[in-house]
C-alpha cells in the first residue's frame, strides 16, 4: 500500500529535485557546459527573454521545487535577488553552470547589465504585487 505523503515531505522532494536538477548542470561534461555557455550569451542580448524567465519561475513552470526556493530568495531583499534568478534560468533553459553564466553576463555592457538586472527585479515586485 503507497502513502500519500505530506506536505512537508512533498516539499522537501520538489526541493531537491531541484537542486539536483542544477548539481547535474554544473557537473554536465566541459563541451556541455561551453556551449550552454555560448548559447546563455546569445539569449542574453534578448532583454525580455530574462524577465519572462523569471515569471515562468515564479509561476511554477519550472517545477514547484524551483518556485519554492525562488519565493524564499524574491522575499529576500538582502541578497542579489536578479543574479540568483539569472543563475537558475541560464542552468535550467541553457544548461550553464552559475560560474559560466556570471562570466558571460559580466561581459555585457554595464548599461546592458543594468537593465537586464532591473527588468528581472521588476518581473519580481510585479509577481508579488
Amino acid at each position: 500500500m503507497t502513502t500519500i505523503p505530506t506536505q512537508y515531505e512533498y516539499e522537501t522532494n520538489e526541493r531537491a529535485r531541484f537542486n539536483s536538477d542544477l548539481r547535474n548542470v554544473e557537473s554536465a561534461p566541459l563541451a556541455h557546459r561551453k556551449e550552454g555557455m555560448k548559447d546563455f550569451a546569445e539569449s542574453l542580448t534578448v532583454d525580455f527573454r530574462m524577465a519572462e524567465r523569471a515569471e515562468w519561475i515564479l509561476n511554477g513552470s519550472y517545477g514547484f521545487g524551483c518556485y519554492l526556493v525562488a519565493k524564499e530568495v524574491a522575499e529576500n531583499k538582502r541578497m542579489n535577488r536578479a543574479a540568483w534568478f539569472g543563475q537558475v534560468i541560464a542552468a535550467l533553459d541553457h544548461n550553464c553552470p552559475a560560474d559560466m553564466a556570471r562570466k558571460a553576463f559580466l561581459a555585457l555592457p554595464k548599461e546592458q547589465q543594468v537593465k537586464i538586472n532591473a527588468e528581472i527585479i521588476k518581473a519580481i515586485d510585479d509577481f508579488f504585487a
